[in-house]
């Protein structure tokens, strides 16, 4: 029995068939590629985008493409600090300060996410409210010297550069930078593949912790665009704290060479009436008291 009664037209149908195969073929390619080109070009938008954050002066950067442009600035009355960070960074506050971190899921208002974990945080720290790195109950077993270290005790030691703790903990590259008429004394820190900055600065008594930790990419740009926002909200010279000498800072043999200015109260020896008091700048409270003259002090230098 036969199955095609003619050969012919059998043969134009495969012809189609294949035809039509190699067609819809290149039109499945031609969208992927398509698809892929499109995917590109927006990525390589968005990257223009950031770097066009990274280098602008505005505070206040509105782009046109999704879920890119703007700056938000935080601000913390209690502890006298502001900063600014893009809109896509999530924000977490604590008694300390603040943690901002790239948001690692994609925002639903963005296509294609670029990704690239990285993250700032803030921490204020007094001698009662210690910080310093976390270490693990192991760590601690292999390094018993560092389990009461904190970044607060080696900060009030000036950072000693050839402490045991600077050595285990692979601090290097020791630099000082200017932000915002701040000096903080920068180390970087070897951490796996995180690249890692601490920024430390000392002022009246308290530590300023910031850290830098990101895996690269524009986010490291970003990290950096962002500590150089931080500032110190300006203070009310006139509600300032007059703090008194107290009998024990008299007595004080030698004061340390921490930088932390008061504006001191001396009270001027003369010879004819009146005598005013007049102010002036010590480095430290214990430097002001030691002085008999220096009757109390308010924080800060004298303006």
């Amino acid at each position: 029995m036969k199955l095609f009664k003619n050969k012919k037209g059998f043969s134009d149908v495969i012809t189609v068939t294949l035809i039509g195969g190699i067609i819809g073929s290149l039109f499945i390619l031609g969208v992927f590629v398509w698809k892929e080109v499109e995917k590109y070009n927006y990525l390589h938008t968005i990257n223009n985008k950031i770097i066009q954050i990274i280098n602008t002066k505005d505070d206040k950067v509105i782009e046109e493409d999704k879920g890119v442009g703007i700056w938000q600035t935080y601000t913390n009355k209690e502890l006298g600090f502001t900063v600014k960070y893009p809109q896509y960074y999530s924000i977490s506050e604590s008694d300390k300060g603040v943690y901002l971190e790239t948001i690692y899921e994609k925002p639903k208002d963005v296509e294609i996410f670029m990704g690239g974990g990285a993250s700032v945080n803030i921490s204020f720290a007094t001698d009662e409210n210690n910080s310093g790195p976390y270490f693990t109950d192991s760590f601690i077993e292999e390094n018993p010297s560092l389990k009461d270290f904190s970044y607060y005790t080696w900060a009030k030691k000036g950072f000693l550069e050839d402490s045991e703790a600077y050595k285990i903990l692979a601090f290097f590259g020791k630099e000082t930078i200017n932000i915002n008429g701040n000096v903080f004394t920068v180390f970087n820190l070897a951490s796996g593949m995180d690249s890692v900055k601490e920024y430390f600065l000392f002022k009246d008594g308290v530590l300023i912790n910031i850290t830098d930790n990101r895996l690269g990419g524009s986010t490291q740009e970003l990290n950096e665009k962002i500590i150089s926002t931080f500032k110190f909200l300006e203070k009310d010279n006139t509600s300032a704290k007059t703090i008194d000498c107290l009998p024990e800072q008299r007595a004080t043999d030698v004061c340390t060479a921490i930088y932390q200015p008061v504006c001191a109260i001396v009270n001027v020896q003369c010879i004819t009436a009146p005598c005013l008091a007049v102010k002036q700048t010590f480095g430290n409270s214990c430097e002001a008291c030691s002085n008999s003259l220096v009757s109390a002090y308010t924080a800060g230098e004298c303006k």
